[in-house]
């Protein structure tokens, strides 16, 4: 039988046998059998039946799982153009804040996303995933915010998704929509743990944990998992402590404190751990791991010394003391330590050691030191310094011991710290003693000693045993070298260039010093004077060196020469008695004032030199007897005559100034020395220009006024010849007009700028021109005039408190305002809406009688507030009255200030006053004044400081019981509890009377000295008699000792005039305060000294005395320079004072005398007769201007002589040497005692429909001869009721007379229509209309019948009569209602009121305009067979073009080009240039026949225009002269004016040269690398070739240079045929032929190979354009393969609407070139009606037949010629269409723009329905799409009906009032005066503060603003103001926004609905 394993056996053999290494399994295995189961088997079978299925499954399986893999790794596709997101997950809330600051989830695009809508407002389509409450916003266009309404959940992982179509703006991608985030986690740690013992309980220890918590955490989550351990110090667990927790108010901060502990012996470990899952109480996932910590425990003898440091502190005296300082590390008793605490001084030399080996003192080591050592060192006595708390870590002790000793210290176990823990053992150490550091320098600051005194130099040591003192006397002959070579300070020199050794002679002086003392400052003085010598001047340079044991015994010779020691100190001294002051005039000339150091006296007789850097004498002068040297200017010595100083000499005294240290000059920057500069030239012409008004309509006359005066008043001015040039806002000359003057020099000018004229400042410049054409004019003078829509005033407004205070301030109790209204023609304003807003700010008070004065309020409030108050009415006396409740508010001192605005009858438009004062409730208030600098003050320095206490009225007050105190603040430890519960010591301020001043006030004044003995933090508090502080002023007292007695405050001299303006040839007295007696000078300076005065006083107050020269005119200065005398104690304070002053002196020697008299009161429309009455001949000027004008403008003529006369700037420069001057030593010693574009280029864009204002009310005389008396009549409009300004001038050679009186004029009935400037079509408003009846002595009431006639325009709704019954000098007022029609044009209303025979009537025009703006439309085709044109534009007639062209030849579309380029709005440089171009080419071409535009304005001056557009250099701006030119635009240029002269027109050499000038420069520029700039260059280099110009190797340096950088572009561009062009007039055909052959063939193909958008001046039809231009005009030989095709693509940009200016202007050049306009019949043209039937339409005009259609045409025809079809040929039309829809657009319109307008409330949200007078804001957004940039964007904003914008007026104009800033009638506080007197009206802008779209130039219109800029891919905005004038209903015109370059790019709104404006509520 066979055993059981012989079957698995053979089944192994047989298995191997099969294997490639048999048996191997069952070798390495052993032996294993396996019997399948069935399903296996079965499954086995099947397989092997149906093998192909089977496996082709499987292969599909690993297909589909291959793939789905691929698609889950593969990398994310790349979508073009693509924005990326970046998602910045919330970070964790801050809940230190109360609310707690939640931080939102911020979705960051990388470019502009946001749809302009959305800005700021509610996304669509944006999904958070889990939900949560919040809002989203788009917080700008490229930041998406989410804000939760309540905290974010703990650890949420949150996903956003982004519906794209709806979320983002139009056409934004994103490479993913889909993002994930998470909120921040809890998390907690242990932030501390420590060993705690109680400072109070000895016995309390303890140890404390503190935990951090990111989030409020679960208290009882927490809790539970708290475990603690105790162990001794061998690891031995003891009973665990029991713990309590205490936290913080949020839960952030956690504490565990265990029990009180008792410390084990061997000390031990308290061991905390908090297991996981600790939780927030906000929720979400626990802590993940357990937190663990412990604390050392110590054991009872823990205490140990850290270190024993012996260091230097100066003490109350600056002296150096000695102290160890002791650290423990526990905080110990100071009484303890003090008995534990002793020291030894170890002996200098150990007597172990050799003495050879011990060259100083012994080093001891602690080793070294047994008690047979410390018996013989002697104990050291130490002295405890007090500490702060009788138990602290660090304790200090003095000592005495001589420096470099060593020192054993040594503290004694057993002391024990205040828990009870000891000192184990014995602390000792050895310490050396620190070196006492040694001082040695000189004292003072300063470099002259006086000859006639001391003459001892003062020097101070300590510690420095021995020293010398070089004395080094400056050798005469090298004292310039000195002056030259020096770059330091006078008194220390640093020389370069040259050494000391070269300029002196030596000598040397040793000091023996005391030294037994090393801690204390020694003073010693030297005498100068034994080194004086016959012909040896005292220019000393001293320094100080140390001198060792060793030099000391070496002679003074070898030490000079070795230069021993060390140096210390170095000084330069003058030993003499000759001060000098030097006053240098504007003209270089200089005045040398010599003054005795000793005596304060002139020195008479002494010499005066400029010395120059070779040492030759330059001028000489000698001091008259009032010590005063004149010399002339220095500026003609140059080189080695370059002046380097001045010196002053007399017998053997001498000194020197050096001229270029600027050390030397006076700094005069803190007086009041500024204003206009001097003149030079007596002869220098100024000009004063005027206006009579300052503000004008586009239309009106600019009157300009000039008078031109010399300098000296004194040059001749007949025939001098003189340029005026008139530029307007953008920089366009406007007007250039030459004149000459008369003997007077006054003339005028009168210029009238278009109604199209451009809005904004137009500035007058009078220029005198040179003696030729190559001199360049100098400008004398010039103004500036305000030119836009306005509205003159009708009121006057003031604002007065019921109590006025204008110097101090006013109680708050029962203050009220009456604001009063007073109509311009004399009557009180009745029954008028008067606004009110009181605003109050806290103040702190400020008065301008005492501005160096710091004043406190005890009360001051802490927040403002703002408050609208309820409307009033006026009364009939024209008041209205606010009682302003002060009592809700707190008790503090505010700045209150009133604004009220008086509204004109039933109309928005108001008049606004303002009024500002201070209230306070205090009965008085105590000012400072501190007289120097308190934040460092040097010990015992002298400081004081001023007070004054003022009453209510501002002036000073005596007050009882005010006190003085002085308060030190010092910062403490205090015991304070933490937030754990524990108590720390803590430092705080403290502060502490040290001393109380009672004070006396007398007068309301007094000072006060301050106390400088101790260092420290002071406070000098001003208390009342309850006590309460009023008022402080801080100071801090240094420790830093002023042992070398530098100067340590500067002197002040207070200056005072006895009157502020004085008469030629008066006496000035001068109140001279100074700090010290002395002896001073005095001048009066300009521009150079008039008159001087020297003067002494013995005090510190006196009264000096100066006369002004007869022949004085204009302002002039005080200025006085004042020197100590040499017997003051004021040793410390500079030895020079100084001061300036200004004065002024009358000009009634230049006043011509004027009298004006004229009828108080006059007539509208009746001759008025004005008497003007001067003496002898003048020239005069008489003008009337309506006040509203002026008060709108805030303009008022300034005075002549303010002009001439104004304050000029001190220009005399004065250097001096009297603050060297060094005290005498034995002052010092006594000193040293312990504790001592033109006007028709807006035509376009602005509305044709412009109505016509009423004529203003202003008269000009113009400039008339009057002897002695004239007689002037003048007419007033009869519309006009007001009050006008009468201003008369008379100019004589010698003098300026003006003199201003008023006159007013009204009628019977005054009446105020608001009627609106502009409507749309369909617009329903209110017009009211005020009536007042002024019917001359009147004495019963009037009925008046008020009826309105309206044009067909205009329909009312209601009665168009109303009446109404006045009583004399009342008013009242009507309404009416009226519709606009649908017709546009100017609509006349005129208001008749009618009482028997009185009767007055006003005609006023409205603009009935479109709410869309213009369109021009060019259609361009070709006709091979009759061609229909559908979909014609449904327009107004009214400036409606409807015109259809037809030709055989493609010169057609010269006809739309040149009507396209006449109408088109905007014109910069280029526009300008192009708009120009077609008159060149039509002349030309008399076959085109008459060209029809729709522009009747005259051709602009080009040249004019290209001048004041050009700069320096011959470049021309694109709008305006510019620095950096555009250099397109300047070769632009130059073609149009070669193509002007070649077509026989003039053009000015001087223009053609200066911009070759530039070409030049361009065409050899490099610097350019891209296209556009090489294109250019090459543009430059054809401009010059053409004009016969070498320009050769430009030509080939840019042809090498496109090669090189442009490799592949440059032969495809037209800068390549502008060098072939080059190269052909250049006759290389060579190089020519095969660039121009590529061009040719480019120009033939049916399309561009590739489409090239705009881009800086080019494009495919400009390319074309050129093109068949240059090869056409150059190239005569290869023209003619120029094919049709070739023509017909010039139209392209027709056919495609992408035409511009510029590829207009060069396809018309380019077709005048071609010029092939052959004679073949005309086509046909036909239109149709709504009816269907055609009619034949236009004539023959040349080669083209134009005709035009009407507007009811539904459909138009162009049939070619009658021909066969065989000899058919095709025809060219072009349909014109150009003016405003009548359909409104139906929807938005964005084509690489989007721009949006909301009206916003001022709140910021939006608005439909306002209340009448009310202002809202426009904002307007823009954003370019598809590029990153577009240029030369026109945004044009038609405003609603009755609406007018807001302008905003300049912080220095606009009255400090709210809340609108921007009140465009605001008057000042008075209310009657229209602004102060000015040449010129300031300039208002119309931007909002916050706006980023910045406009290269604003357009404002009386029914639009017109916006010029550039638009980036970022959103932009820009806001202004609008103020609704008119109730009613007013239709919204779209927005619309254009590029002025690509007419493709443009954006238009859809519907906008309607505002509704409602009346004010009663």
């Amino acid at each position: 039988m066979q055993p059981p394993s012989s079957t698995s056996q053979s089944a192994d053999a047989q298995a191997g046998s099969q294997g490639v290494a048999p048996g191997m399994a069952q070798r390495v295995f052993g032996q294993f059998a396996w019997q399948p189961p069935a399903w296996l088997s079965s499954l086995m079978t099947k397989f092997r039946q149906r093998q192909r299925l089977y496996l082709g499954g499987l292969v599909g399986v690993l297909l589909v799982a291959g793939l789905g893999w691929w698609l889950a790794t593969r990398p994310t596709p790349v979508v073009p153009g693509a924005l990326e997101v970046t998602v910045d997950a919330p970070d964790l809330t801050d809940y230190t804040k109360t609310p707690a600051k939640i931080d939102p989830l911020r979705l960051t695009f990388s470019g502009s996303a946001a749809p302009i809508t959305k800005v700021g407002a509610v996304p669509e389509g944006v999904v958070l995933d889990p939900g949560l409450k919040g809002a989203w916003a788009w917080q700008d266009d490229h930041t998406l915010v989410f804000t939760p309404t309540g905290d974010w959940p703990v650890g949420a992982k949150y996903n956003v998704r982004l519906d794209t179509k709806r979320a983002l703006a139009r056409g934004v991608k994103l490479s993913k929509d889909e993002f994930e985030f998470e909120t921040p986690p809890f998390r907690a740690s242990l932030a501390k743990s420590e060993f705690y013992q109680d400072p109070l309980d000895p016995k309390l220890k303890k140890g404390v944990f503190e935990f951090s918590f990111s989030h409020p955490v679960d208290a009882a989550q927490f809790e539970r998992r708290i475990r603690m351990q105790l162990a001794d110090g061998a690891g031995t667990a003891l009973a665990t402590p029991e713990h309590t927790v205490s936290y913080d108010e949020r839960r952030l901060k956690g504490w565990v404190h265990s029990a009180p502990l008792q410390l084990p012996e061997n000390g031990g470990t308290l061991k905390l751990e908090v297991a996981r899952g600790v939780t927030s109480l906000l929720g979400g996932d626990g802590t993940g791991e357990p937190i663990s910590g412990s604390v050392a425990l110590p054991s009872p003898h823990s205490v140990n010394i850290t270190g024993i440091t012996p260091t230097l502190v100066d003490n109350e005296r600056f002296e150096p003391e000695q102290v160890f300082v002791i650290e423990f590390n526990n905080a110990m008793r100071d009484t303890d330590v003090a008995g534990a605490v002793r020291a030894w001084l170890l002996p200098a030399k150990n007597p172990k050691v050799p003495l050879k080996q011990q060259p100083g003192n012994y080093d001891w080591s602690e080793g070294e030191i047994d008690e047979a050592l410390l018996k013989k060192s002697a104990p050291l006595p130490l002295t405890a310094v007090p500490t702060e708390r009788e138990y602290i870590e660090t304790h200090s002790f003095k000592y005495l011991a001589p420096p470099n000793r060593r020192v054993y210290v040594r503290v004694a176990k057993g002391l024990k710290a205040f828990g009870g823990f000891i000192l184990g053992s014995s602390y000792a150490t050895v310490a050396a003693v620190p070196e006492i550091p040694p001082l040695l320098r000189f004292v003072g600051d300063g470099a002259l000693l006086s000859l006639r005194g001391e003459h001892r130099v003062s020097i101070v040591s300590r510690n420095v045993p021995n020293a010398r003192l070089e004395i080094a006397r400056v050798l005469p002959e090298q004292l310039q070298h000195l002056a030259f070579s020096n770059e330091g300070s006078f008194a220390q020199p640093y020389l370069s260039g040259i050494e000391a050794d070269d300029l002196v002679e030596r000598e040397e002086r040793r000091l023996k010093l005391p030294a037994d003392q090393p801690a204390k400052a020694h003073y010693e003085g030297v005498d100068l004077g034994e080194y004086l010598k016959p012909s040896r001047r005292g220019v000393f340079l001293l320094s100080l060196h140390t001198l060792d044991e060793e030099d000391s015994k070496k002679p003074s010779a070898q030490t000079l020469r070795d230069d021993a020691g060390e140096k210390h100190d170095s000084r330069l001294v003058v030993l003499t008695d000759l001060g000098m002051i030097v006053k240098k005039a504007l003209d270089g000339s200089r005045d040398v004032f010599v003054q005795s150091l000793a005596q304060g006296t002139p020195v008479a007789g002494a010499r005066v030199r400029a010395i120059a850097r070779n040492g030759e004498t330059l001028v000489e002068a000698g001091a008259d007897a009032s010590g005063r040297a004149r010399l002339p200017p220095l500026d003609e010595f140059k080189r080695e005559k370059r002046p380097v100083m001045l010196t002053v000499s007399q017998g053997e005294d001498f000194s020197f100034l050096p001229i270029d240290d600027r050390g030397r000059a006076l700094d005069f920057s803190r007086f009041d020395i500024g204003g206009q500069p001097n003149e030079i030239e007596g002869g220098a012409l100024d000009a004063f220009l005027f206006s009579d008004r300052g503000l004008y309509r586009p239309g009106d006359t600019i009157h300009l006024g000039m008078i031109v005066r010399a300098a000296d008043w004194k040059r001749p001015l007949t025939g001098l010849p003189l340029e005026l040039v008139l530029t307007d806002p953008r920089g366009t000359v406007a007007q250039r007009k030459r004149l000459r003057l008369g003997s007077v020099g006054f003339e005028g000018v009168d210029y009238t700028p278009a109604e199209s004229a451009p809005s904004g400042t137009w500035e007058a410049r009078l220029y005198l021109l040179g003696k030729d054409d190559d001199t360049a004019p100098t400008s004398i003078g010039s103004t500036s005039v305000q030119v836009r829509e306005f509205a003159p005033d009708t009121m006057r407004v003031r604002a007065q408190f019921s109590t006025e205070n204008l110097q101090g301030w006013v109680k708050p109790d029962d203050l009220s305002v009456t604001v009063t209204a007073e109509n311009l023609f004399g009557t009180p304003a009745q029954q008028r809406r008067v606004a009110a807003t009181m605003v109050l700010r806290p103040s702190f008070p400020h008065f301008a009688a005492y501005p160096d004065y710091r004043f406190f309020d005890p009360q001051r409030a802490k927040e403002g507030y703002d408050e609208e108050l309820t409307d009033a009415k006026t009364d009939n006396d024209g008041r209205a009255k606010f009682a302003l409740d002060m009592k809700k508010y707190e008790r503090a001192t505010y700045l209150l200030s009133f604004l009220a605005r008086a509204y004109e009858p039933g109309s928005g438009r108001n008049v606004a006053a303002q009024a500002s004062t201070l209230v306070s409730n205090n009965d008085f208030l105590v000012g400072i004044k501190a007289q120097d600098d308190l934040g460092y003050v040097a010990r015992d320095a002298k400081r004081a400081v001023q007070l004054l206490s003022i009453g209510q009225d501002g002036k000073p007050k005596q007050v009882a019981g005010l006190q003085a105190v002085v308060v030190e603040r010092r910062y403490v430890s205090v015991l304070t509890k933490q937030p754990s519960g524990t108590y720390r010591y803590v430092s705080h301020e403290r502060r502490f009377d040290r001393k109380t001043y009672a004070l006396q006030l007398a007068g309301g004044r007094q000072a006060v000295a301050l106390p400088t003995g101790q260092p420290g933090d002071f406070a000098l508090e001003i208390r009342g008699s309850n006590g309460k502080p009023l008022n402080q002023v801080d100071f801090r007292v240094t420790g830093a000792a002023n042992l070398s007695r530098a100067l340590d405050r500067n002197a002040e001299l207070a200056l005072s005039l006895s009157q502020p303006s004085y008469r030629p040839g008066d006496t000035i007295e001068v109140s001279v305060r100074a700090p010290y007696p002395g002896s001073g000078l005095i001048t009066l300076e300009r521009d150079h000294v008039f008159a001087h005065a020297w003067f002494r006083a013995d005090t510190t107050s006196s009264v000096q005395k100066i006369q002004i020269p007869a022949d004085f005119e204009g302002n002039g200065y005080v200025n006085v320079q004042f020197l100590r005398d040499p017997n003051s104690d004021e040793i410390f304070m500079s030895p020079l004072s100084y001061g300036v002053v200004p004065f002024a002196v009358d000009r009634a020697a230049r006043t011509q005398p004027l009298e004006v008299r004229l009828p108080a009161i006059a007539k509208p429309g009746v001759p008025v007769t004005a008497d003007i009455t001067t003496t002898g001949k003048a020239r005069v000027v008489l003008f009337a201007v309506d006040e509203g004008i002026l008060q709108v403008a805030r303009y008022r003529v300034e005075h002549p002589l303010d002009h001439f006369f104004k304050k000029r700037m001190l220009q005399v420069d004065t250097a001096q040497i009297l603050d060297l001057v060094l005290p005498e030593f034995s002052r010092l010693a006594a000193a040293t005692a312990p504790g001592g574009d033109s006007e028709g280029d807006l035509a376009k864009n602005l509305n044709p429909f412009k109505r016509k204002a009423e004529k203003p009310a202003v008269w000009w005389s113009g400039i008339i001869d009057v002897d002695g008396r004239r007689q002037f009549t003048y007419t007033l409009p009869d519309h006009f009721n007001g009050q006008v300004r009468v201003v008369a001038l008379a100019v004589t050679p010698e003098r300026i007379g003006l003199k201003e009186t008023t006159q007013v004029v009204r009628g019977d009935f005054v009446l105020t229509p608001t009627v609106p400037t502009h409507l749309a079509p369909g617009d329903e408003f209110e017009l009211p209309v005020g009536v007042a009846n002024t019917i001359a002595g009147a004495k019963a009431a009037a009925e008046v019948a008020v009826t309105v006639k309206l044009p067909p325009q205009l329909i009312p709704v209601g009665s168009a009569a109303q009446s109404l019954s006045l009583q004399p000098g009342r008013e009242g007022s009507v309404r009416f209602r009226l519709r606009a029609g649908t017709a546009p044009g100017t609509a006349a209303v005129v208001v008749v009121a009618q009482s028997g025979r009185f009767r007055a009537q006003r005609r006023i025009e409205v603009s009935l305009r479109p709410a869309v703006t213009a369109r021009q439309d060019l259609r361009v085709g070709r006709a091979d067979h009759a061609v229909e044109l559908k979909d014609l534009r449904t327009m107004y007639n009214q400036f409606a073009t409807r015109q259809l062209s037809a030709s055989a030849s493609p010169l057609l579309a010269i006809d739309g080009l040149s009507a396209y380029l006449q109408d088109y709005p905007h014109l910069c440089t280029e526009q300008l240039l192009s708009q120009a171009m077609p008159a060149l080419v039509l002349e030309a071409h008399p076959e085109l026949g008459k060209v029809i535009t729709s522009s009747k304005k005259p051709t602009m001056d080009i040249v004019d225009v290209l001048r004041s557009r050009q700069n320096s250099e011959g470049g021309i701006g694109l709008w305006t002269a510019t620095p950096d030119a555009d250099p397109f635009v300047t070769g632009y240029a130059a073609l149009y004016l070669l193509e002007a002269r070649e077509h026989g027109r003039p053009v000015p050499d001087d223009v053609i040269a200066s911009l070759n000038r530039y070409l030049e420069a361009q065409a050899a520029d490099r610097s350019g690398h891209s296209l556009p700039a090489l294109r250019s260059r090459a543009l430059a280099v054809y401009l010059l070739v053409r004009q016969g110009r070498t320009a050769s190797n430009l030509l080939g340096a840019v042809h090498e240079q496109l090669k090189r950088d442009q490799p592949k572009a440059w032969e495809g561009d037209v800068a390549g045929l502008f060098v072939a062009t080059s190269y052909q007039l250049l006759q290389q055909d060579k190089a020519a032929r095969p660039l121009a052959s590529k061009a040719i063939v480019r120009a033939n193909q049916a399309s561009p190979a590739t489409p090239v958008p705009y881009d800086a001046f080019y494009d495919d039809g400009i390319a074309q354009a050129w093109t068949v231009y240059l090869v056409n005009k150059h190239f005569s030989a290869q023209r003619k393969q120029l094919q049709t095709v070739a023509l017909e693509r010039l139209l392209d940009p027709l056919r495609t609407n992408r035409y511009n200016t510029l590829s207009s202007a060069l396809t018309v050049l380019a077709m005048d070139s071609y010029a092939n306009a052959s004679k073949q019949p005309l086509p046909a043209l036909q239109a149709a009606g709504r009816d269907g039937k055609p009619r034949n339409i236009g004539v023959a005009q040349g080669v083209i037949a134009r005709g035009p259609f009407a507007g009811t045409d539904t459909r138009l025809w162009v049939r070619p010629a009658d021909s066969t079809p065989a000899d058919s040929r095709p025809v060219w039309y072009l349909l014109n269409q150009s003016g405003f829809d009548r359909v409104m657009p139906k929807a938005v319109q964005d084509h690489g723009l989007e721009v949006v307008r909301d009206y916003l409330d001022g709140a910021g949200k939006p608005v439909t329905t306002i209340t009448q007078g009310d202002e809202i804001t426009v904002r307007l957004r823009v954003r370019s799409l598809g590029a990153s940039a577009r240029g030369d964007i026109a945004i044009v904003d038609l405003l609603p009906g009755g609406f007018e914008p807001v302008l905003q007026y300049p912080e220095s104009v606009a009255q400090p009032q709210a809340p609108s800033p921007e009140c465009e009638e605001c008057e000042d506080e008075e209310g009657d005066e229209s602004g102060s007197p000015s040449t010129a009206p300031p300039a208002p802008t119309l931007a909002l503060s916050g706006s980023s779209f910045t406009p290269q130039h604003v357009e404002q219109r009386e029914d639009r603003i017109v916006l010029y800029g550039y638009v980036g891919a970022q959103v932009t905005e820009f806001r202004y103001r609008v103020r609704a004038g008119n109730t009613g209903k007013f239709v919204i015109a779209p927005i619309f926004a254009e590029s002025m370059y690509d007419r493709s790019i443009y954006a238009q709104g859809g519907p906008a609905g309607f505002l509704q404006v409602n009346a004010p509520k009663p």
